[in-house]
């Protein structure tokens, strides 16, 4: 197979699409990656137990076209979609598209072309609301991995579906189903964890949609405090690379946990998220470098909660 630039390639991309009531948005997402310049695809688009007409448009898309394999289950969230997708992926490289994102039909041409001698390749993306665009840059070098980790977290870089993975540096890893909020980012920092050379492509060719009604414009706190998991996750990996912003991780989910259990209320197991809430105030937190006002956002948000939620409404 010959891209239009001229570099011989073969190698297959496995594309995970889950999708979850997005009749809207589908037929543009899957056109985008039916219609790519790079051919050597597999799309394995995960039906997550849609109740409107995406199963039915997922299953007239396969009659399309044959690189499309249509996976119907029923509804477990975001994770356990994109997992049915890694367990039946074949490719050696492994991308991720949202389905109600859709991406540039050069975006599998740029990253393979880009892929020689990585183990993960990323590109920049539009940002995509109200028919309006801001694009998302992001400025790399390859440096060793603890500097890249740490870079990608100062820039708030935590995404997985702008991305493509060597499939046998996944090692079975899987996305952690409990988790129903920030999902991506365990998912990309273990996957960081086992790397060692990151390429980045300086074009945006993923169109990241902005939309009322997806997950992350749901403020349900039973979803949210899920991502804690997610983040502890992530600092572990931070604390094996002996990376300080840990700290800020560890900040952040110590007032979150009490923000959210405010909102939940009683009726919830929340013994999860206690042990790990506990694991860093064992590990003294509070006499870290953390400086003085993170310091007092946690005392805030332990020992007088009421007051710490007052404060942040009227900040």
């Amino acid at each position: 197979m010959e891209c239009r630039v001229g570099v011989i390639v073969k190698d297959k991309i496995s594309v995970i699409v889950p999708v979850y009531n997005v009749e809207e948005y589908l037929d543009e997402c899957l056109a985008s990656i039916v219609n790519q310049t790079y051919k050597n695809l597999e799309i394995l688009v995960i039906d997550d137990g849609s109740t409107d007409n995406s199963g039915k448009m997922c299953d007239e898309w396969a009659t399309k076209d044959k690189r499309i394999k249509v996976f119907h289950k029923e509804n477990g969230g975001l994770s356990s979609a994109r997992n049915v997708g890694l367990k039946h992926a074949t490719g050696k490289w492994i991308s991720f598209v949202d389905s109600d994102d859709f991406i540039d039909t050069t975006m599998y041409e740029e990253l393979i072309k880009n892929s020689i001698g990585a183990d993960l390749v990323c590109c920049e993306y539009f940002s995509y609301k109200n028919n309006s665009l801001d694009k998302v840059t992001f400025s790399y070098d390859n440096y060793d991995i603890k500097y890249m980790i740490r870079k990608m977290f100062s820039l708030g870089d935590g995404t997985v579906w702008n991305k493509m993975y060597l499939r046998e540096k996944l090692d079975n890893l899987l996305f952690i189903e409990d988790v129903k909020a920030m999902e991506d980012i365990s998912f990309f920092y273990t996957y960081l964890d086992k790397i060692s050379k990151i390429n980045y492509v300086h074009k945006p060719l993923y169109y990241f949609r902005q939309r009322e009604g997806s997950i992350r414009h749901v403020g349900d706190p039973k979803k949210l405090i899920t991502s804690i998991e997610s983040a502890y996750i992530v600092n572990k990996v931070f604390e094996k690379y002996d990376i300080f912003e840990r700290y800020y991780i560890q900040c952040d989910n110590i007032c979150n946990f009490y923000i959210y259990r405010n909102k939940i209320g009683k009726n919830f197991d929340y013994s999860k998220y206690e042990r790990i809430i506990k694991s860093y105030l064992d590990n003294h937190i509070l006499r870290k470098k953390i400086g003085l006002q993170n310091r007092i956002k946690i005392i805030m948000a332990v020992y007088f909660t009421p007051l710490y939620l007052l404060l942040k409404k009227i900040k």
